[in-house]
């Protein structure tokens, strides 16, 4: 996701792996970057696990205001949530996918005027902000599970996560959680996330 130029795709070797970015300097190699890319297999037999995945990627790239470029198996639903909501473009894979397609693909979008794409930016921006910031998120989660639309703020940091686990061997004797238990937890996490 690092800037590229008109004529970089007719280079050999024009992306280069440069190796892991700490997840501090994420947000200004997004921003100076022309096209986030957000991918997935172009495997048939793969697709059934990421059909419907909405890659936590594409709210990161939202967020920086950059256009989103989908790249995976023609029924990734992804492709679907990009075109619908003008967050980009989209490059469609099957198995017998041609390189000579794709190139032509990228071409056409690295001719994109650069004023169309300043839109897309701050239209993906503002499509952040209205339903992938995680004040939003919180809140139509909170209403799912019927809590009040808005209470004090915890001091979670990003590095929390939670875990609800609600089956057989949820507990040392193997028995399952209590749905007030089980309602309890989900109502201190739904703040954090």
């Amino acid at each position: 996701c690092l800037p590229i130029s008109a004529n970089a795709i007719s280079v050999p070797n024009a992306v280069i792996y440069k190796g892991q970015v700490g997840r501090e300097r994420l947000a200004d190699i997004f921003r100076a970057a022309d096209f986030l890319v957000t991918t997935v297999t172009h495997r048939n037999h793969y697709i059934n696990l990421f059909r419907h995945s909405l890659s936590t990627k594409l709210s990161e790239y939202l967020c920086v205001g950059k256009p989103v470029i989908s790249m995976g198996h023609l029924d990734w639903h992804l492709h679907e949530y990009v075109q619908d909501h003008g967050c980009g473009f989209s490059i469609l894979l099957d198995e017998d996918y041609s390189r000579a397609v794709i190139k032509g693909q990228l071409q056409r979008i690295l001719a994109t005027d650069p004023r169309k794409l300043a839109d897309i930016g701050r239209h993906n921006r503002a499509l952040w902000e209205q339903a992938h910031d995680v004040e939003q998120m919180a809140a139509a989660t909170r209403r799912a599970v019927g809590l009040a639309p808005h209470v004090e703020t915890t001091t979670a940091t990003a590095d929390q996560r939670g875990v609800i686990w609600v089956g057989a061997g949820a507990s040392p004797e193997g028995e399952w959680v209590s749905i007030d238990k089980a309602a309890s937890v989900a109502r201190r996490l739904v703040d954090v996330f």
